[in-house]
């Protein structure tokens, strides 16, 4: 009630609805984001004994979603939504099926999922970071001259409530966790082909451009053509151009 500035009482509907998140192994953050974007449309404690299965039923229609989309090595429908987003309020990656849909038309992405794209810096001045972010499901490779709380403390201050961001949405490669390697796998065969969706999907939908390296500051000179980090220089990137372009690390 004080997160949410509500005055449930703990009924039985709202602790059996409060367990199952428990059982589930979610933390506070976690538990969080997936109430926020119901819990303004609950009138009372009544409400919450059917929020389980409306999660469950939009947990299914993303997974059935997905599976239809691949076809043996073939894409069929390539207009598909990112598998994880990052909740800037709660601070948790949260599968897609758990913020609202659009609010006219289900199969567009909600208006407020911005996307995030940035060049890579060297291997050298990267660090991989374990974080309770992503629930520690691998390490996240971020720039060493930066945190995850400095890059979303940026994106909080130019307006995002809901962003995909590759490094912490979309599975990444970790050597000292070998077991999930072929999760990655799986997931990248879908994930990969269809990642520039959501950067062209709305020409209006702001794209958060970091050119230097993801929440690092922009650099005040030309383009150095030679410069194979630059984000200009990335062949990838030409994806990941949005119409709407917010320019990062200006602060």
């Amino acid at each position: 009630n004080t997160i949410f500035d509500t005055s449930f009482s703990l009924t039985p509907d709202v602790e059996t609805c409060l367990l199952e998140f428990i059982d589930d192994g979610r933390d506070l953050g976690q538990v969080y984001g997936h109430l926020r974007p119901w819990i303004g449309h609950i009138c009372d404690e009544k409400e919450f004994s059917g929020l389980q299965a409306a999660m469950q039923d939009r947990r299914q229609r993303d997974s059935e979603l997905r599976s239809s989309a691949l076809n043996s090595n073939r894409i069929t429908n390539p207009r598909l939504p990112p598998r994880r987003v990052w909740d800037l309020y709660a601070n948790r990656v949260l599968p897609y099926h758990a913020i609202a849909p659009h609010s006219e038309k289900e199969e567009r992405l909600p208006e407020n999922l911005w996307a995030v794209s940035h060049s890579w810096v060297a291997p050298s001045e990267r660090q991989s970071v374990l974080t309770a972010i992503n629930g520690k499901a691998w390490r996240v490779p971020i720039p060493c001259a930066t945190t995850l709380s400095d890059i979303r403390d940026e994106l909080l201050v130019l307006g995002a409530e809901y962003v995909f961001l590759d490094v912490l949405c979309l599975r990444q490669k970790d050597e000292q966790l070998p077991e999930f390697e072929s999760i990655r796998k799986r997931e990248w065969r879908l994930d990969v082909p269809t990642i520039g969706h959501i950067y062209n999907e709305d020409k209006c939908r702001p794209g958060i451009v970091y050119f230097n390296g993801l929440g690092l500051p922009i650099r005040d000179h030309n383009v150095d053509p030679n410069d194979r980090f630059h984000w200009a220089n990335r062949v990838w990137t030409l994806q990941e151009t949005p119409m709407y372009v917010i320019i990062g690390g200006l602060k």
